[in-house]
């Protein structure tokens, strides 16, 4: 696994946006950051289902889209999980 990949997961799973931060265009403002962070970790099938989760929710409590365009809703199957 390249070193990028490695890094992503471990600032996945510690909820790091302060990684998040680094490698978004300088013009990016902290809402679109967290943004980003929540809808790439839900969609993330190399972190734990409890971060995903997480991010579900969070995605959920500010009626946000998935990174494909479908609504987000609590319960849904994570992205990755079959059918």
């Amino acid at each position: 696994m390249n070193e990028f990949i490695k890094e992503r997961n471990r600032a996945f799973e510690a909820g790091d946006l302060n990684w998040a931060r680094s490698i978004m265009p300088y013009e990016a403002s902290d809402e679109v950051i967290e943004i980003a962070f929540h809808k790439a970790r839900y969609e993330c099938t190399h972190v734990s289902d409890a971060r995903r989760l997480e991010s579900q929710k969070w995605l959920v409590e500010r009626n946000m889209r998935r990174m494909t365009g479908e609504w987000v809703a609590l319960g849904d199957r994570l992205p990755g999980r079959g059918k």
